[in-house]
C-alpha cells in the first residue's frame, strides 16, 4: 500500500516540478525596455516573363521565370528564342530521372544569362545548372 502512494507522491511532485520549470521559463515584458527597429533586407527583384521568341531578347544579368523539363534529368532547355544544352547534363545515375532536389517532370525558377553563350538555371528548392550554347550537330534526344 505504501509503495501505490509513494509513486503518487513521487508522479505529483515530478509534475508540479515540470510546471514550475514552464511557468519561469517563460520571459516577461520588461517595460524598461526600448523596442529597436531591425533594418529589412531589401527584397530581390521579381523575376521578369520572358517570351520565347527568336532573335535573342533576353538581356545579361537579367533573371527571368522559366519552367525546367527536367524529367529525363538536367540535358537542354529552350530560353530566350534558342535551345541550350545543359554544362554538364545531369541524370540521377546515368538514369533517365532528374538528380535528388529536383522536381519531376518540371521544375520553376529563374533563368539568367551569365554571358551571350552562358545561362544561369536556379529552381525555386535551390539547385542550379549552367546552360550553354549546344554544338551546330548537337542530337536533342527526346525521352520518354
Amino acid at each position: 500500500m505504501a509503495g501505490k502512494y509513494f509513486f503518487l507522491r513521487l508522479t505529483v511532485l515530478f509534475l508540479l516540478a515540470l510546471l514550475a520549470c514552464a511557468a519561469t521559463a517563460t520571459p516577461t515584458p520588461d517595460s524598461t525596455a526600448t523596442p529597436t527597429l531591425e533594418p529589412t533586407a531589401t527584397p530581390e527583384p521579381r523575376p521578369t516573363t520572358m517570351p520565347e521568341v527568336e532573335g535573342g531578347q533576353a538581356q545579361i544579368g537579367v533573371r527571368y521565370s522559366h519552367r525546367l523539363f527536367t524529367h529525363c534529368g538536367i540535358q537542354y532547355t529552350n530560353f530566350d528564342g534558342r535551345k541550350w544544352v545543359a554544362d554538364p547534363i545531369v541524370k540521377l545515375f546515368g538514369g533517365p530521372d532528374p538528380p535528388y532536389g529536383w522536381k519531376n517532370p518540371y521544375d520553376t525558377g529563374t533563368i539568367e544569362l551569365v554571358a551571350k553563350d552562358r545561362a544561369l538555371f536556379l529552381s525555386d528548392s535551390g539547385e542550379g545548372a549552367f546552360f550553354i550554347d549546344p554544338p551546330e550537330d548537337y542530337d536533342f534526344k527526346l525521352c520518354i
